[in-house]
């Protein structure tokens, strides 16, 4: 049943996907949270370019907007630039609770590289996706 259920899940979050215009022949690693810096996305793209040189062909999206704390986003987008990974790192910006659920469905790993942080609401979210 719950192979069935993730599936189905998986095939919605698909078809939302390709609707923002992902394809999903590759491995699909999702960050989600405020773009600054605590929350460690740079890390994540840090890790992507390390990947992708042992010759992973995964894909990353981070889905967030500016945070209370800075606006950090031209420094991400600028490390994607410079990694050259503008066509492996995807930013979706703020996305509404409503569709979060089948963006994270989708992906194959949720990355969370967070610091200072207890127990953040994207665990919550992660593991009702699925995630264990």
């Amino acid at each position: 049943m719950e192979s069935t259920l993730r599936s189905f899940i998986r095939e919605l979050a698909g078809q939302l996907l390709r609707h923002m215009e992902f394809q999903l022949t590759f491995r699909l690693f999702f960050s989600a949270g405020y773009l600054i810096e605590r929350k460690g996305h740079h890390k994540v793209i840090r890790a992507m370019r390390a990947l992708i040189d042992h010759g992973s062909e995964a894909h990353l999206v981070i889905a967030g907007g500016p945070g209370a704390e800075g606006r950090f986003e031209p420094t991400l987008r600028n490390l994607v630039a410079e990694s050259g990974l503008g066509d492996r790192v995807h930013f979706t910006g703020e996305v509404p609770a409503g569709e979060l659920a089948g963006l994270m469905s989708a992906a194959d790993l949720l990355v969370l590289a967070s610091r200072m942080e207890g127990w953040p609401n994207v665990v919550n979210e992660g593991l009702a996706c699925g995630f264990r």
